[in-house]
């Protein structure tokens, strides 16, 4: 069975939804009905990951209730990078909505989705608007927008009028986000969890496409339902060995040595700061750790360099544009001069950040026209 099938005629579908499953049976229920209750779903197939052999029957419930969902089952846990490639491999479409199981869709988020990236063929990635299921402490407020700072750390950015039209920014989160399918458009399996949706639309910038967040398409998400099991230690480890590994591969080498002392100071005052002691001590022995596997993968990360940078079609300057100077949070004094401190750096290195440009009155709003002057010749 591959897709939907309309008649007695068979189509090469525009979009295919893939979502990943691994004893999601708790939700999974009502994610698949959202994802075949789109608007648009008669005309696009849906790709069921099983990653890793499901023991909680979520995988029969597909198998019985939807007999038209394609099921692609792995025999190990891919994690969610590794699922998600193994659905795109198998997809039809020219565009892929990628779907984790603790997702409910609005029923236009597909259609509205679509509108949006046939608008401009440099588009890579878009993302939707996550509205949470729970409360969230963490989550925004409307003027505020998630993005990264210069070492790859998520900070709040305050962007006036964020979340009132689609805006370009750096990263998208894809949880559930809609991208272009090609042959070299893949999450990289080496990141497993953590920073793989910063990973891989970092890499859609280094080849010039632009990231774009769709306010109008609409996710109701039960955040980290699938990872809150997981041992504290190993997500420490995973975010700083990731964190540490997209800086090293994907940034220029003149911007690593142009950012190498704000990442020695970031890295003091981690250590110094007052405060978040219990955070600090739980994380020490993890970071050690990732800064372990990365002195004894320098090989590996020499290649990895070597390939990405190969895919590089437009410089830093136009990525780091989107990008926070940021490190240091709260409204401390010292936290307010060091901010300052690093603003002035990248301006001063010829790097200027999210909040330079914001400051001269330019907007992240995207409109193709508007924008065309910094797609890459």
């Amino acid at each position: 069975m591959m897709g939907w099938n309309l008649g007695h005629r068979r189509m090469s579908p525009k979009l295919s939804t893939v979502i990943i499953n691994w004893n999601g049976m708790p939700f999974v229920q009502d994610c698949v009905r959202s994802v075949v209750s789109q608007n648009n779903a008669g005309t696009h197939e849906i790709i069921f990951v099983d990653n890793g052999g499901s023991t909680d029957g979520s995988k029969e419930f597909i198998e019985n209730n939807f007999p038209r969902i394609k099921i692609v089952a792995l025999p190990f846990n891919r994690k969610y990078t590794g699922g998600l490639n193994a659905g795109i491999r198998e997809a039809a479409g020219d565009f892929i909505l990628s779907v984790a199981n603790d997702n409910i869709l609005d029923p236009d988020l597909t259609h509205n989705l679509m509108e949006v990236m046939r608008q401009d063929p440099k588009i890579g990635c878009i993302g939707v608007q996550a509205l949470p299921m729970k409360a969230d402490p963490r989550a925004s407020r409307p003027d505020q927008m998630y993005t990264v700072n210069i070492l790859a750390q998520n900070v709040l950015v305050r962007v006036p009028g964020w979340g009132q039209g689609v805006t370009e920014l750096f990263y998208v989160d894809t949880n559930v986000a809609l991208f272009r399918k090609g042959e070299d458009i893949f999450f990289d399996e080496d990141y497993h969890y953590y920073y793989d949706e910063i990973g891989f639309t970092w890499r859609l910038r280094l080849k010039g496409y632009k990231n774009l967040h769709a306010p109008q398409a609409i996710t109701h998400h039960l955040s980290n339902a699938t990872t809150r099991n997981e041992d504290p230690s190993m997500r420490y480890f995973a975010y700083h060995k990731n964190r540490l590994m997209a800086l090293l591969t994907l940034y220029q080498a003149q911007t690593l040595l142009k950012f190498l002392p704000v990442f020695l100071l970031d890295e003091t005052a981690f250590l110094l700061w007052p405060g978040g002691w219990k955070t600090k001590a739980a994380q020490i022995l993890p970071k050690l750790r990732a800064y372990g596997w990365i002195a004894s993968h320098l090989g590996f990360l020499l290649k990895k360099r070597r390939q990405r940078q190969s895919e590089r079609v437009v410089p830093d300057q136009e990525i780091v544009r989107y990008m926070s100077h940021r490190v240091a949070s709260g409204r401390y004094w010292l936290t307010r001069a060091l901010n300052r401190l690093i603003y002035c750096y990248c301006v001063g290195v010829g790097l200027p950040t999210l909040e330079y440009y914001l400051g001269k009155g330019e907007t992240l709003r995207f409109s193709p026209e508007d924008q065309a002057r910094r797609s890459p010749s």
